[in-house]
């Protein structure tokens, strides 16, 4: 597999940090960081021995768009006679997003959330890759193997419906533990207490499947039990409402 010399990383956020993190470890590999942003550029250069450039660059290498999906389009924009390929980051925007000039490019979606880009394992992290070029399939080849994780070669119809369930699995779950943690906070009870709650819900679905393990008044059909937490959340309008229209659409699912 080839060795690759120089990547450019065009960002300087989450996910620009945490690629700068693991790849700056390989030997021989020369690095080259670009962003609007010269604090942030500066302190990335500093923190991982890199290189910083403008517009500058004399040779043609893989462009890594680390950057937010309505920019991808203007950035790559700016690097397209510059990019040997070009690579952005995305679940749900299109390879064809990326320059028709440019015969090589893909995508390549992690599977993960970025809150704390130096806490990220990239080798527990599943890949979502789409290639259009020969050199762009084997430049991905290479950085998934660098980066040690999982990877399954998607179409784009089939990322974007993932990146769908992405949404709901994690987005949707956090925001509910923000609603759970404001309520406790309310009643002046310990959230924290239900961590180990959480914790072994999604470690059980390692070996089985949520359907089967579904539990609590809704599964039952507990009509009396889920009145009463209504009841309780009189005053918590969107808890309530939330609360409602699960337990309504659980009970349905189990008793149909």
């Amino acid at each position: 597999m080839e060795q690759h010399r120089q990547i450019l990383i065009a960002g300087t956020g989450k996910l620009a940090e945490a690629l700068l993190a693991q790849l700056h470890r390989i030997p021989g590999l020369e690095l080259f960081l670009w962003g609007r942003n010269s604090a942030a550029v500066n302190r990335l250069k500093d923190t991982y021995s890199i290189q910083s450039m403008g517009l500058d660059v004399k040779e043609k290498m893989p462009v890594l768009l680390c950057v937010s999906d309505n920019a991808i389009a203007e950035v790559a924009a700016v690097f397209k006679e510059k990019a040997s390929l070009m690579v952005h980051f995305s679940g749900s925007m299109s390879i064809d997003v990326l320059p028709d000039s440019l015969a090589e490019k893909a995508v390549c979606w992690p599977i993960q959330t970025f809150g704390n880009p130096l806490a990220i394992t990239w080798n527990k992290i599943p890949l979502c890759t789409e290639t259009k070029g020969h050199k762009a399939e084997a430049f991905m080849d290479w950085v998934c193997t660098t980066l040690g994780g999982p990877h399954i070669s998607l179409s784009e119809e089939k990322r974007r419906a993932l990146h769908l369930a992405a949404i709901v699995l994690n987005n949707f779950t956090n925001h509910l533990m923000h609603l759970s943690k404001s309520y406790c906070e309310v009643q002046q009870i310990p959230f924290e207490q239900l961590l180990p709650l959480l914790q072994q819900t999604i470690t059980q679905l390692n070996h089985a499947d949520p359907y089967k393990v579904q539990t609590g008044p809704a599964r039952r059909n507990d009509q009396h039990t889920i009145q009463k937490h209504l009841d309780m959340l009189q005053n918590e309008a969107e808890l309530s409402e939330i609360y409602r229209l699960f337990s309504q659409q659980i009970t349905n699912r189990y008793t149909s």
